[in-house]
Order: C-alpha cells, then sequence, then structure tokens
C-alpha cells in the first residue's frame, strides 16, 4: 500500500512539532533545576584576604575623605587668583525736593553712573592662603593614606572576631555531642542499675550547659558578622576558613620604631604644623593693607558725560587688637600643632612597643598550650572517662575533666585569636617596607 509524498510530510513535521512541544515544556523545569543546583552549592568561604580587598573597594569612609582632598585642591587654586570685580550702578545727586526733584536731568549735578571695582589683595596673601589649602589637601592625602590601613585593620579585626566565635562554637558543639553520647550511656548503666540517677541528671545538666554555651556562641557569631559586614559592604554569609590566616611577623622592634616616623599618621600632623606656620607668616602679612580700584562712567541727559577713577586702600591703624591679636592666635596654634604631633608619636610609639611585646609573649604562651596544657587537659579527660567505663571513677570526675578541657582549647583559640589581632595592628604600624 502506497503512501502519499504530502501524507508522509505532514506526519514528519507533527513528530518535529511535538519533539519541539515536549522541549519547550521540558525548558523552564531544566531551567529551574539548574538554579536549584547553583543555589545548593555552598559559597566559598569568606578568606581574610578578600574581606580586606571588599573593605578596601566599597568603603564610604575612603570616598568622603579622597573627595575632601579634591575638593581642596580645587580650592587652593581658587584662593590664589584675584577676587572677582564688582559691577557698580546707581543715581549719584538726585534731587529729592523742591520743583525738581527726582528728574534726572533739571539738575546738571545728576548723573546716571555705572561701573567696576577691582580689589587687589597683596601677591603674597594671595599665595598663602593658596598655600594654606595645598596643605590641607596635602594632610588629607596622609589622612587617606591613614584611613586605608585603618579600614583594613578594622575589617582584620572585625574577621578575625568572626573566625574565633565560628571555631569557638565548633568546639563546644563537639564536646556538647560527646556529652549527649555519655547521657545515654548513663541513662543505661541507670537503668541496668549499674549507675546512681544522680549520674543521669548530672549528664543532663552538663548537655544543657554546653548547649547553651554553643547557643551563646552563635549570638556571638551573629553579632560578629554584622559587624564584618559593616566594613565589607555586604551580608557575610559564607563561612571562614577552618585554619587560622598566616599573616606575616612583623620586624623587630628596632624596624619597627624607626619606621615610625614615615607612618602617614604623624606626616598627617606635620602638614597640620606646617598649616599651622603658613597661618603664623599669613597674620604678619596682614599688617600690609589691601588696595583696590573703581572706574564709574557718568551719564547727564543734557550736559556733558562724566569718568570716575577712585583708588582706595585699607588703613590698619588698630593693629594691636586686631593684627596683633591674629598673629598672636596664629603662634598659639602653631604651639598647639607641635604639641599634637609630638603627642601622636609617643602614642604611636608606646602602642608599637607594647604591642610588639604582646605578640612576642602570646607566642611563648601559646607554644605552651600547644605542647603542654591542651594535651594534658585531653589526656585528662580521655584517662577519665576510659576510668568511668571500668568502674573506677564517678561521673563527676569526667565531666570535670572535659570541662577542663574546653575551657583549656578555648583559651588556646583566645590566646590565637590575640595573636592575630596583634598581628593586624602591627602591620598597621609597620612602614619598614614603605
Amino acid at each position: 500500500m502506497s503512501i502519499p509524498v504530502s501524507g508522509l510530510l505532514r506526519r514528519a513535521l507533527a513528530r518535529q512539532f511535538a519533539a519541539l512541544a515536549r522541549a519547550s515544556a521540558l525548558a523552564p523545569l531544566a531551567v529551574a533545576a539548574a538554579v536549584c543546583a547553583a543555589e545548593a552549592q555552598p559559597a566559598a568561604p569568606l578568606a581574610l584576604a578578600e574581606a580586606e580587598r571588599l573593605a578596601l573597594s566599597n568603603q564610604p569612609l575612603l570616598e568622603a575623605q579622597r573627595a575632601t582632598v579634591r575638593a581642596a585642591r580645587e580650592r587652593a587654586v581658587a584662593m590664589r587668583q584675584l577676587p572677582d570685580p564688582m559691577l557698580i550702578a546707581g543715581v549719584q545727586n538726585l534731587p529729592v525736593n523742591g520743583p525738581e526733584r527726582y528728574s534726572l536731568s533739571a539738575d546738571f549735578m545728576t548723573m546716571t553712573g555705572v561701573g567696576l571695582m577691582q580689589e587687589f589683595p597683596l601677591p603674597g596673601k594671595r599665595r598663602l592662603r593658596g598655600q594654606a589649602q595645598a596643605l590641607m589637601a596635602d594632610a588629607g592625602g596622609a589622612r587617606s593614606e591613614a584611613l586605608e590601613r585603618g579600614v583594613r585593620r578594622e575589617a582584620a579585626m572585625a574577621w578575625i572576631e568572626l573566625w574565633f566565635t565560628e571555631r569557638a562554637a565548633e568546639l563546644a558543639q563537639a564536646m556538647a555531642a560527646e556529652a549527649q553520647r555519655e547521657r545515654a550511656a548513663a541513662d543505661i548503666a541507670y537503668r541496668a542499675g549499674r549507675a546512681p540517677q544522680a549520674d543521669v541528671l548530672a549528664a543532663d545538666v552538663e548537655v544543657e550547659l554546653l548547649q547553651d554555651r554553643v547557643r551563646r556562641l552563635g549570638q556571638q557569631a551573629a553579632q560578629a558578622r554584622e559587624g564584618l559586614a559593616r566594613w565589607t559592604g555586604q551580608p557575610v554569609t559564607a563561612a571562614l576558613p577552618p585554619a587560622a590566616p598566616g599573616l606575616p611577623e612583623p620586624p623587630s622592634l628596632d624596624t619597627l620604631l624607626a619606621g615610625l616616623a614615615r607612618h602617614p599618621e604623624l606626616a598627617e600632623a606635620g602638614f597640620a604644623v606646617a598649616a599651622a606656620e603658613n597661618t603664623v607668616a599669613l597674620a604678619r602679612e596682614m599688617y600690609w593693607p589691601d588696595w583696590r580700584v573703581e572706574a564709574m562712567y557718568g551719564w547727564r541727559p543734557d550736559f556733558d558725560e562724566m569718568v570716575t577713577l577712585q583708588v582706595g586702600i585699607d588703613l590698619p591703624v588698630f593693629t594691636g587688637q586686631r593684627q596683633g591679636r591674629e598673629a598672636a592666635a596664629a603662634r598659639e596654634q602653631l604651639a598647639a600643632s607641635e604639641a599634637t604631633r609630638d603627642d601622636r608619636e609617643r602614642q604611636l610609639r608606646a602602642g608599637a612597643a607594647g604591642t610588639h611585646r604582646a605578640w612576642s609573649e602570646a607566642r611563648a604562651r601559646l607554644a605552651r598550650y600547644d605542647e603542654a596544657i591542651v594535651p594534658r587537659a585531653n589526656a585528662r579527660a580521655e584517662a577519665a572517662l576510659a576510668a568511668y567505663r571500668t568502674g573506677k571513677a564517678e561521673l563527676d570526675a569526667v565531666l570535670s575533666a572535659r570541662r577542663a578541657a574546653l575551657d583549656a582549647s578555648l583559651m588556646r583559640l583566645e590566646l590565637q585569636m590575640d595573636i592575630l589581632k596583634q598581628l593586624a595592628e602591627l602591620r598597621y604600624l609597620d612602614m619598614s617596607g614603605a
């Protein structure tokens, strides 16, 4: 039996349309499955270096400071210029009474005038005023560098705080799981008549205490995440790497102290002193008067036109109460700026020495925890548990040993956090590579 060609064509087209319809129906399901698979993949751990990069790339503090520096540099150019000329217009010698009152043409002395006035501050004053703004821009640039270092330090501190709480919560969770198992074992022993009910109750209390510690650490971790998000500019949803970050060790204390002279905080204080010196120089310039020129064209309807040219000059008569006082105030401000710079240098040196010493001592303490305290605390907990299982010790000894082991591990972790924070602080102070 032969089938017409047109029938074969219709069947082929029908099969193609059916395949396309099935593909169209399955396409949304495929897209949804791909999205779910992507969402199911855990986010990559947020490393310390990435958190610092986010903090530096998306930081309103830095943007505000950079804008302040740009504004000061623009203002420095403007302050060196002459003031804008002033347009003058008015009517002179206008009668206000009599038969010719308010007439612009009746009296030959009445005229309508228009003119310009230009003030000429001394070039030294303009130069010093522009220099003052330039020094403010330089101080702002140093502050920008200090802010960058500070943002990096604060982001690192927030990251370290979150890392500590996550690791502490893991330790407490592991201890809580072990306590749950021992609570179940104590319940079995009690039901079999091999242990008193007090052991079961003691195990219950221990489980509850450990779970409460886990919840408290979870709350602290949530707060630490918010603190880190303040610097990264976005929610911190990923977990942190389990291993401690490898921050570089600082240079020797002598090298650290020697480099503090180049620290941006001291550079900013130095520019403040230079700005105060500039103010003293400007106060001296104020003893010299500025001058101005005024040119005016007068029009009289029925009389000759007139031109007026005037020159004015300031008269610094009461210098003792004005310019002298300003000069004295400028000298006092200079003394204050110098004292502030010296005090800031002392603060930095004291902070660098104290942090460097604390870091060195904390390293020695951490080594002691790793070599003796934590291993012995864990060995004591294992020995107490083995003795309890053989009937040679009470459950209280096991619980006490476990608490001591957890406290030792937490203290060791807290000491490690302190070391990381001290390294972050020393990195802020270290100018040896600058």
